[in-house]
């Protein structure tokens, strides 16, 4: 391939080597130890402008370990009384309480799922959101027979609640300390 390798030496600031391709702009350039490919103006140890693939071996981490697959961000299972929502190992699924939990205040919906957290995993009410897509999803029960808590708080000082009708059915309880409503929770 025909290019141009520079070497400034004498540079008033940093030494710096820059490769270039004919007509297109620097490919590499290495200054001040920073590397910098398909930029001019590396500002880390690596910096890449650019798709950067892995043929093989995989990525290191400073905790020595190996990542040869890329993450998946989402869950693969629901434990016994969950439904998944979602694809498996997606970002964005969850699990969702298949019945609704017996009646309480939100305070205590929310803790209750909370404890969850020791035997579950990751547990909380779940937000509106969620409940929203598990609702249009179908396979949760009884989910538009009546209020349900959802984890979101509207105006600072009221709770939502959700499904009295049907999927879209909204409602704000403003005495959320005292009023029950069924729920659900969420794993993540």
């Amino acid at each position: 391939t025909v290019g141009t390798l520079r070497v400034t030496a004498n540079s008033a600031t940093v030494p710096a080597v820059r490769t270039d391709q004919s007509g297109a702009g620097p490919t590499a350039l290495f200054m001040g130890g920073n590397v910098g490919i398909g930029t001019t103006a590396p500002n880390q140890k690596l910096s890449v402008s650019g798709v950067v693939e892995s043929t093989s071996g995989g990525i290191k981490f400073p905790d020595a370990t190996t990542q040869t697959t890329s993450a998946s961000n989402g869950i693969s299972s629901c434990p016994s009384g969950y439904t998944m929502i979602g694809t498996t190992g997606k970002r964005g699924t969850f699990c969702i309480s298949t019945a609704e939990r017996t009646a309480a205040t939100w305070a205590t919906a929310m803790q209750t799922c909370i404890n969850l957290n020791l035997t579950e995993g990751s547990a909380f009410l779940c937000s509106y959101n969620q409940w929203y897509k598990a609702c249009l999803a179908g396979t949760p029960t009884s989910m538009t027979n009546n209020w349900e808590w959802t984890s979101n708080i509207t105006n600072n000082t009221n709770a939502m609640q959700a499904g009295n009708g049907s999927c879209g059915a909204l409602s704000n309880a403003s005495d959320f300390t005292t009023t029950s409503y069924t729920y659900r929770c969420c794993l993540e």
